[in-house]
């Protein structure tokens, strides 16, 4: 990753992960089980 930030190649990612908070371990957890949660419901739609 820090290559490709320092490449200067993909500008856009490369400032999300510059601009991006340091989430704690229980916000990961919550937020990767909303997206399998999601990922779910929208099977069972």
């Amino acid at each position: 990753m820090r290559e490709v930030i320092e490449g200067g190649g993909y500008p856009q990612p490369a400032r999300r992960v510059i601009e991006a908070e340091d989430t704690g371990p229980d916000e990961g957890f919550e937020f990767g089980l909303r997206c399998v949660l999601d990922g779910v419901g929208a099977l069972a739609d």
